[in-house]
């Protein structure tokens, strides 16, 4: 801390890459499966550094060790989880009030692209994708079957385009995992 606050460029970086981790964990235990929808934790933790770096570089903040330091960060973190999620259960956002998507409809369409073998070999490799992904990435996996755009995702359930991309990879590395433990 005291080293970022002498102006090396380095240690924002150490002090990031040493809490972001478990700053990602802290925030997303105060996230219900329905939020998680709307809201990542990565992002929060992103936004409490922000915070913490901008108010720290005015001098709003005197932390004594790591302890200080972990505790502010909690304490940030907490308020954007609560800020966030009073913004997405407001009355016209309501993330409960939304009606799920039909995971199956995406499935159907696949006989007019695939043998009927094919189709449920298919169906079987992405239900195991599914199970392994966390809320949102299920949504946005199905809302990129329909096609839909990174942009219209975003709008459509509140997510951002890093856990769209972070959603792409994820499944990727999933299929690519399964195929090699089949051979």
């Amino acid at each position: 801390m005291q080293q970022w606050a002498n102006g090396e460029s380095t240690a924002a970086t150490l002090l990031h890459q040493r809490y972001v981790r478990r700053l990602v964990a802290f925030a997303g235990s105060y996230l219900s499966v329905r939020i998680r929808q709307r809201v990542d934790a990565d992002d929060i933790a992103q936004s409490a550094f922000l915070s913490f770096f901008r108010r720290a570089k005015s001098g709003d903040f005197s932390v004594e060790d790591s302890t200080d330091l972990w505790k502010l960060l909690m304490g940030i973190a907490r308020n954007k989880v609560k800020s966030r999620v009073e913004y997405h259960q407001s009355k016209m956002r309501n993330v409960d009030a939304e009606v799920p998507l039909n995971p199956a409809a995406p499935i159907a369409e696949l006989a007019l692209v695939f043998s009927t073998d094919e189709a449920v070999a298919f169906a079987d490799e992405l239900d195991w994708v599914v199970k392994q992904l966390q809320e949102p990435e299920p949504t946005i996996l199905q809302l990129l079957f329909e096609e839909y755009s990174p942009e219209e995702i975003i709008q459509k359930i509140g997510t951002t385009a890093t856990s769209i991309q972070r959603t792409r990879i994820r499944v990727a590395d999933l299929l690519k995992r399964r195929s090699l433990e089949k051979f």
